[in-house]
């Protein structure tokens, strides 16, 4: 199975998976060979409920099939395509492969840097060009957040605190947004993927 997304500004293919915005919609695609005519499953996999129905759709002549959900949940969790077989699933040898999506929230972001090398970060370390992180007001030092931006993806920790402008959640260092190729505040998508590291 893959996906394809409309989300960011052009599908974003994070090594083998992909990366959508939370609420935005994300087509789903593949083929079960012998599924001509059947009724389909798209599954979600959640950690507490197992796996959830997000979209059904009919397998063409072909086996191949094709359906649109909205990413409803941030983080990054496995999808997978199914035969659903007289109210029962059969998920053993009719099934297409997991295909594994992240989904981010939309957050407005800034950047920091230029007058402040040289200084110590709230987090303890010393800012300069090269150190590559955000400031987050609550998120605890060394927490891990994956960023996307126009087709570009860092992970970075926390190493400050703020941004404190009404509306800003992130603010990425001079390393980060040179990385995400970012200029200017603007809209990222990200994803906290670990906590700080003890």
């Amino acid at each position: 199975m893959s996906a394809t997304s409309s989300l960011l500004p052009a599908p974003v293919d994070l090594g083998g998976r992909i990366g959508a915005i939370v609420g935005m919609q994300v087509t789903l695609q593949g083929n079960i060979p012998g599924a001509a005519g059947r009724p389909v499953l798209l599954q979600r996999e959640d950690p507490r409920q197992g796996w959830v129905v997000i979209a059904t759709t009919v397998a063409g002549p072909d086996g191949s099939f094709s359906a649109t959900w909205s990413v409803d949940r941030i983080g990054s969790f496995q999808t997978r395509a199914i035969l659903s077989t007289t109210g029962a699933v059969q998920a053993a040898s009719a099934q297409a492969p997991l295909t594994p999506i992240t989904g981010y929230r939309a957050a407005k972001a800034t950047y920091f840097g230029p007058g402040l090398f040289g200084r110590r970060t709230a987090c303890g370390q010393r800012l300069t060009r090269r150190l590559r992180g955000i400031a987050h007001r609550s998120l605890p030092c060394g927490s891990i957040v994956e960023l996307v931006y126009k087709g570009r993806i860092v992970r970075a920790p926390v190493v400050d605190r703020g941004p404190y402008h009404h509306g800003i959640r992130y603010d990425l260092t001079q390393a980060t947004a040179r990385d995400l190729g970012f200029r200017a505040t603007d809209v990222v998508g990200a994803a906290l993927v670990a906590g700080p590291r003890a």
